[in-house]
């Protein structure tokens, strides 16, 4: 959906294959965005269920000019060390977090 190409067109990402690539080979929609001059931004609301880290080797360099994976890596390693749930990111769901994420975005390049 994000490369206007089905996965069996793409090259091999798969974790599986031993002469894969990392997903930033595919045409992401966001490139030709970001190369017109848009500032670019992708974000999921879990890291164990990402789209392109579930079964492929996810990108190998940051997708988009903001990109919330590290952020959420991030929560995920403290929730183990510290052993809070890791659904939760401080007193906000994760989903709550990346919806916030999302509006604060929106609301930063609003004038532009």
């Amino acid at each position: 959906m994000l490369t206007g190409f089905k996965e069996i067109e793409l090259p091999s990402t798969l974790y599986r294959d031993h002469n894969s690539s990392f997903v930033d080979i595919y045409p992401f929609i966001w490139n030709k965005y970001h190369q017109q001059g848009y500032v670019t931004g992708y974000a999921e609301d879990r890291v164990e269920y990402g789209t392109w880290t579930l079964r492929l080797k996810g990108f190998e360099k940051t997708p988009t000019d903001h990109y919330l994976l590290p952020f959420y890596r991030m929560e995920s390693t403290k929730s183990l060390l510290y052993k809070y749930d890791a659904h939760c990111i401080r007193n906000q769901t994760s989903f709550d977090v990346f919806l916030s994420y999302i509006k604060q975005f929106w609301l930063s390049y609003s004038e532009n």
